[in-house]
């Protein structure tokens, strides 16, 4: 097990598609575990609604990004 206290311990998935509301609850209710540290990945599955932009300006470098063609909720985690 890494020592490093830097080093994310827990990795949480968020798979998304054009849902800002459901999309935010569930980034803060990642940031927000008693249980640290934690790494939060967005997988973006094509959304058109401006999602990277939203998620960059609300959360900045706290979370990681990535976009994908939409492969479906099994498909992000994947």
């Amino acid at each position: 097990m890494p020592t490093d206290p830097s080093y994310p311990l827990v990795s949480v998935i968020i798979v998304c598609h054009n849902d800002w509301p459901h999309l935010d609850l569930a980034v803060h209710s990642a940031l927000g575990q008693s249980h640290q540290p934690v790494e939060v990945i967005v997988v973006d599955n094509a959304s058109t609604d401006g999602t990277r932009e939203h998620l960059h300006e609300k959360f900045g470098d706290r979370i990681r990004y990535a976009r994908q063609e939409n492969k479906g909720a099994a498909g992000g985690r994947n």
